[in-house]
This record gives structure tokens, C-alpha cells and sequence, in this order.
């Protein structure tokens, strides 16, 4: 089954990464880089699976952009931020807002593929924990948070 994922991301390096990861996979991937552009999609009733929101876009944040679409009553697909860093504070406001997975920038492509089929229903959570271990253990740098059954609010995925 085809999917199709929003990406809205203002470096245009992050976007080229978003693509070239998702490229060998059945998913088409819309990547904008303005949330005004996202909104007018989103109101047109573009379907969309999945959407993949930069942290930092100039005016509005991307978490205050998912608050935004639940005060419009629109259904919001799942979401993915990407962060630059690892500040707390984004990603709390972040799981507050409704995201399903945190990535850090620059992302691990394989993470990225896996927590994007995961969100998609295509996925398996197992999978998907052991890269991040296995990243995290390797680099100590990557963070991730995952909102499934299993997971505590707020706990971070091993």
C-alpha cells in the first residue's frame, strides 16, 4: 500500500536526507519548508500518513504547529519532529503536542526508515528498539521517544 508523508523542513540538507532515506521505499514523500504551505494541504483535505516536522521553523515551532491543527478539530496523522540537539525542552513540549518520534539532526537514515514504517503500521516496534540501542550505544548522542503501548509517557526507548 502506497503512503504518503508530509515532510516540512526548513534545511534544505535535512530534506535531501528525508528523501534519499525514503527513496527505496513505496513511500511518496511531499516536502515543503513552511508550515503556512503545510496548513493550506492539510485544509485542502490532502491525505496525508505521516507527517515529519523540523523543531525550529522560522515564526512557529513544530510542536506549536500540532497544537494548531487539534485546536482546528483537524485529524492529524501521526508525527515525527526532527530536533537539532538534545534539549529536554523541545522534546517534552514536543510529546505534549502529540509527537510519536523525536529524531535528532543529523538523523540516522535506517532510524528514520524504521520508525517511519513502525508509524505506518508496517513496522516492528523490536526492530525499530534494537537500532536505536544499537545507535546509542555507538554514538551516545542519538535520542529518541517513542509513543506506543508499552512505553511509560515520557520513557525514553532503549
Amino acid at each position: 500500500m502506497k503512503h504518503t508523508v508530509l515532510a516540512v523542513e526548513k534545511e534544505d540538507e535535512a530534506l535531501a536526507s528525508l528523501r534519499l532515506a525514503l527513496s527505496p521505499t513505496d513511500i511518496e514523500l511531499v516536502s515543503i519548508t513552511s508550515l503556512d504551505e503545510a496548513l493550506k494541504k492539510i485544509n485542502a483535505n490532502m491525505h496525508f500518513d505521516l507527517l515529519i516536522l523540523d523543531e525550529d521553523l522560522p515564526a512557529v515551532k513544530g510542536w506549536q504547529f500540532m497544537a494548531h491543527i487539534k485546536r482546528l478539530g483537524l485529524n492529524a496523522p501521526p508525527v515525527i519532529i526532527l530536533t537539532r540537539g538534545s534539549a529536554f525542552g523541545p522534546v517534552l513540549r514536543g510529546l505534549r503536542a502529540g509527537a510519536k518520534f523525536l529524531l535528532a539532526k543529523p538523523f540516522n537514515p535506517q532510524i528514520l526508515v524504521k520508525a517511519v514504517e513502525y508509524l505506518l503500521g508496517e513496522g516492528n516496534s523490536e526492530e525499530l528498539s534494537k537500532l536505536e540501542a544499537d545507535l546509542l550505544t555507538s554514538t551516545g548522542v542519538f535520542f529518541s521517544l517513542l509513543g506506543r503501548a508499552d512505553a511509560q509517557p515520557g520513557q525514553a526507548t532503549a
